[in-house]
């Protein structure tokens, strides 16, 4: 059976745990410094497909 083969919930949480433990604070401090402490700031773009408003009344 196919699902039989699948990893546990507790197997994946575990893996995710180690994961997190053996990655390096220096990538940590990456990700973070990308995330927030960018140069430009994101600009939205405006959207051409605004919906028309029904009135039922």
């Amino acid at each position: 059976m196919f699902h039989l083969c699948r990893p546990t919930h507790a197997e994946l949480k575990e893996n995710i745990t180690n994961t997190i433990r053996n990655t390096p604070k220096e990538k940590y401090r990456n990700i973070i410094k990308g995330a927030y402490e960018r140069p430009e700031k994101y600009i939205f773009k405006k959207n051409n497909t605004q919906k028309i408003k029904k009135n039922y009344l």
